[in-house]
This record gives structure tokens, sequence and C-alpha cells, in this order.
């Protein structure tokens, strides 16, 4: 018994360090070395002030900018503390209810009757998701342009430059990120004044 004991205790002793010590700091250091800016949370700058993430949405519901996809986290929205998906069930009527609610809000400002992609009216599995897809960033271009005072064929630009490509090209789908994008759109505005 007592032979056991001690072995189970070594084990544990060993276990612990290894596992709670030396492999958490190697892989932190590997991150640090090989990844620095995603260590360090892939913050986007503006005046070398953080403005946000690159792997966190943002809420942004003037005219002026892009919109995301919704967020399903609480109790405010992309709060990275909460995430998660909302864990409705395709047959729920909370969900139904979401996104006629945010459908009805999207149409009042795409004045083309065309249809509305689906990630601007539902959640990503994480809820923080700063992606959308060119055509949810396309159906949006007349409103910025016209919040904006802008020409149509300059965001049609603008966002045909921020599609990002599947990574290694097989791995997801076209994308853009909604901070980025709204973040040129402000260095257009700049560049104008």
């Amino acid at each position: 018994m007592t032979h056991t004991l001690r072995s189970a205790l070594l084990l544990w002793a060993l276990m612990t360090v290894l596992l709670g010590f030396i492999y958490p700091m190697s892989v932190s250091l590997g991150g640090w070395l090989l990844f620095p800016e995603k260590a360090k949370g892939s913050l986007l700058k503006v005046k070398e002030k953080p403005v946000g993430s690159s792997l966190i949405g943002q809420n942004f519901t003037k005219d002026i900018y892009f919109w995301g996809r919704p967020s399903a986290t609480s109790p405010f929205h992309f709060n990275a503390q909460a995430s998660g998906a909302s864990h409705f069930n395709i047959a729920s009527p909370k969900l139904t209810e979401r996104i006629k609610v945010q459908l009805k809000e999207i149409k009042k400002h795409v004045p083309e009757n065309l249809p509305i992609p689906i990630d601007l009216v539902t959640t990503s599995a994480s809820g923080l998701d700063p992606h959308i897809s060119p055509e949810a960033a396309r159906i949006q271009i007349s409103r910025v342009a016209k919040a904006r005072h802008m020409d149509k064929k300059i965001l049609q630009k603008l966002v045909s430059d921020m599609i990002e490509l599947p990574t290694f090209s097989i791995l997801g789908q076209a994308r853009i990120n909604v901070l980025k994008l709204n973040l040129e759109l402000n260095n257009i505005d700049r560049k104008n004044l």
C-alpha cells in the first residue's frame, strides 16, 4: 500500500510540474517567439492607440460603418468573457424572432431588393466573429456610401481589396474583417479632408 501511494504521489508531482508548468511555459514561449503579434492579442492601432483586436468583432451600429455579424454574448455585444453561442436550435421561437428583427433592421438599409446574406442575421459559434462574407459587405455599400457622401465605386474597390482568401486556399471561406474594413474606411475619409 505504501509503495502504491508513493508511486501515485510521485506521478502526481511529475505531472503537475510537466503539465502545469513546463508545457504551458513552452507553449507560451513558442507563441511569443513564433507569432509575437498574435501572442499580444492581434491588436489594431490608430496613432499607436489600440482600437481593437482583429480576432474579436465590434458592435458597429452607425450607418457610416459596415456592420458585422450579430453577437450572442451578453450582457453586452462582443463580450470576450462570455464567448459562446446562443444555443438556440433551428426550431427555437426565440431564434426565429431574433432573426426576424435583425432581418427587418437590415432590410431598412438595403434599397435594392437583394437577398440578405445569412451572416448578417445569425451569430457565429463563438459570438465574437470579426468577419463577414464579401456578399454581406457588398450589400452595405449603398448605405455606407450615402451616409459618408462617397462614391460607391470607391467603396466597391475597398471591399474587394479587403477580402481575405481562405487559409492555405482551402480552409474556410473568403471573408472580410469588419474592424479592418472600417479602419481603412476612416483612412480614406481622412485622406479626402
